[in-house]
């Protein structure tokens, strides 16, 4: 065989390969497996690929999704993808092996797939669609922090700007929370903004898990305050010089909506 599928990798030959890839990211590591697995109603499913040398080729981890449990679960099953697969050089024929089996795995668990691409794909979407996937447009909104604030400033839009200015007089403040403090107030945001808007979100232990499986400078927590009240709660990962926004949770009552806390939370 030229390439093997194998479903465990060491963890520091895991990690080395995400880390050193040029797409890596902390949704296709080791601890964020450990997560998955330890979080209700969720369940991991890893693939790498190796070759006869026994170099890896390639990771994918992938998160199967439910709403309930039992035969109710089964059936609001769905398996996500976050920035994967990563494929070393970006071998089209080990993409197409990963795609088959995990295809093969999956659909007994999940009723549908989705892969969320922090980066641009044009060859592979070819490999994607063969293997009976099909590409939605979608927008990542990537900032450049090694600009100046000036130059930052500059890309900011009048109307933004504007509320950037409103929030700072109604003396909103910014600061990065300490998880622990942070996390019930957090989920009590996301709870709250993500039933408003009718959409899944992860139970409570999916967050507390991070805080105890993720390395503590990689996980960050962001707020915006009104006197003693928070009114932004924002989770993000912090990994190989990128900060990923990831869950957030507003309070969308009147009176603070009205001063413009997104604007400024944002900038």
């Amino acid at each position: 065989m030229k390439y093997k599928i194998v479903t465990k990798l060491a963890k520091n030959r895991w990690s080395s390969f995400v880390e050193n890839h040029t797409n890596g990211n902390i949704f296709q590591t080791p601890e964020m497996y450990k997560v998955y697995q330890k979080t209700k109603n969720y369940e991991p499913i890893f693939l790498a690929v190796i070759d006869n040398d026994d170099t890896i080729l390639g990771v994918m981890l992938a998160v199967i999704q439910k709403e309930y449990s039992g035969i109710i679960g089964s059936l609001t099953a769905r398996s996500i993808i976050f920035g994967g697969p990563l494929i070393k050089d970006e071998n089209i024929e080990v993409l197409d092996v990963v795609l088959k089996e995990y295809s093969t795995i999956a659909k007994s668990k999940a009723i549908y797939s989705q892969f969320r691409n922090f980066w641009d794909w044009q060859e592979p979407k070819n490999i994607f669609s063969k293997n009976g996937f099909e590409y939605e447009e979608h927008l990542n909104i990537l900032v450049d922090l090694n600009k100046s604030e000036d130059e930052l400033w500059k890309d900011v839009k009048k109307s933004r700007k504007e509320g950037i200015r409103k929030a700072i007089r109604d003396d909103l403040q910014f600061s990065v929370a300490n998880n622990d403090e942070i996390l019930p107030t957090f989920y009590g945001l996301l709870k709250e903004t993500y039933s408003n808007a009718k959409l899944p979100y992860p139970d409570f232990d999916f967050f507390n898990n991070l805080q105890k499986l993720i390395p503590t400078n990689t996980i960050k927590y962001f707020t915006l305050k009104k006197e003693n009240n928070i009114i932004i709660a924002l989770l993000a990962y912090v990994y190989k010089g990128c900060l990923s926004a990831f869950y957030i949770g507003i309070n969308r009552e009147e009176k603070y909506f009205k001063m413009r806390p997104v604007d400024l939370f944002y900038w």
